[in-house]
């Protein structure tokens, strides 16, 4: 769901439920706030792709008050299911750092090495190493053919 498309076609499918739910954080913090068929009862996994760049473009009020609603209704739901949030980001500076900490319990710092920058607390963070028996390849392809090599 997305700023600028009927916000009642949207209301339609999620009144029907879905199982995966790509949203922008103004729009999903809207339908949080105004769309009572909107259950989130069952949300299992809350997925911040581009962190640095949510923040750099002015989202962290937006991403804060979606995490604040969603902790509020499953404490009123009390169905005992534990919500996941995961944070992705290509570069962990001070604000996703911050952010991390506001959002996340026990974090996992997943990356390429274990070289820190002068402003993360990497103390607080587990290390994973990608496996060095892991090979990745890719594939250059036209514009045209993109979604069917996908």
């Amino acid at each position: 769901v997305i700023g600028g498309e009927k916000k009642k076609s949207e209301k339609a499918r999620l009144r029907k439920g879905v199982s995966v739910l790509v949203a922008t954080p103004g729009r999903l913090l809207d339908h949080l706030r105004n769309t009572n068929a909107f259950k989130v009862d069952p949300l299992k996994w809350l997925v911040f792709d581009e962190a640095d760049r949510l923040l750099d473009m002015g989202f962290e009020k937006d991403v804060k008050q979606i995490l604040q609603l969603l902790d509020s209704k499953a404490e009123a739901s009390n169905n005992g299911i534990t919500r996941n949030n995961i944070l992705i980001s290509a570069t962990l500076n001070s604000a996703v750092t911050k952010l991390a900490h506001v959002s996340l319990k026990n974090p996992v710092y997943i990356g390429l090495d274990t070289n820190t920058t002068e402003d993360e607390d990497s103390s607080s963070y587990q290390t994973h190493k990608i496996p060095s028996s892991l090979k990745q390849y890719f594939v250059e392809s036209p514009i045209k053919k993109k979604l069917t090599l996908l």
